[in-house]
C-alpha cells in the first residue's frame, strides 16, 4: 500500500507540472532573441543555438532586443502565465524551413511586427505569435494600388 500511494503522489506532482512551467527563460532567449541591430543568418543561427535536435523546425522567429529588455518590460507585471503582446511593433526575423531543405535550410524575412509572448514570474517563457504592423501588411497593397493606376495610364 505504500509503495502505490507513492506512485500515485509522484503522478499528482508530475500532472500539477503546467506545459509552461517546462519552458524557461534562457530557453526562451536561446530560442527568440538576438541583439538589436544584428544581421542575422536563419542557417547559422539555428544551427550554432543547437535549435534543431530532434528534426527541422519548420517555423522560428527571432526578436531583436538586446538582453530581451523590450519583452522583459512587457512581462513585468505578470507572475500568472499570461498571454500578452508588446503592444509597440519590433524588429523582427522570420525563419521558414524551405519545403525541400533536407538539410533543415530556411528562407528569411526581415520584418517588424506585434509580437505575443506567455508571461511567468515577470519574464517571457514561450514566443506564441507575431502580426505584422500595419505598414508592413500594407505595403503590398499600396504597390499593387499603384501599378493598376500606372496600368490605366498606360492603357
Amino acid at each position: 500500500m505504500a509503495s502505490s500511494s507513492r506512485v500515485f503522489l509522484i503522478v499528482a506532482a508530475l500532472a500539477s507540472i503546467s506545459f509552461t512551467e517546462c519552458q524557461n527563460y534562457n530557453t526562451f532567449k536561446a530560442k527568440h532573441i538576438v541583439e538589436d541591430q544584428d544581421r542575422i543568418n536563419c542557417n547559422v543561427t539555428i544551427k550554432e543555438r543547437n535549435l534543431n535536435k530532434e528534426s527541422c523546425r519548420f517555423r522560428n522567429t527571432f526578436i531583436h532586443d538586446t538582453d530581451a529588455r523590450k519583452i522583459r518590460e512587457v512581462c513585468s507585471p505578470y507572475v500568472d502565465s499570461t498571454t500578452v503582446s508588446s503592444g509597440n511593433p519590433l524588429t523582427l526575423t522570420d525563419c521558414k524551413l524551405l519545403k525541400s531543405a533536407a538539410s533543415c535550410s530556411y528562407n528569411q524575412t526581415g520584418v517588424r511586427g506585434v509580437v505575443y509572448v506567455t508571461c511567468e514570474r515577470h519574464v517571457p517563457v514561450h514566443f506564441v505569435k507575431f502580426e505584422p504592423s500595419f505598414a508592413a501588411r500594407s505595403t503590398y497593397c499600396i504597390w499593387t494600388i499603384g501599378l493598376l493606376i500606372l496600368l490605366r495610364h498606360l492603357l
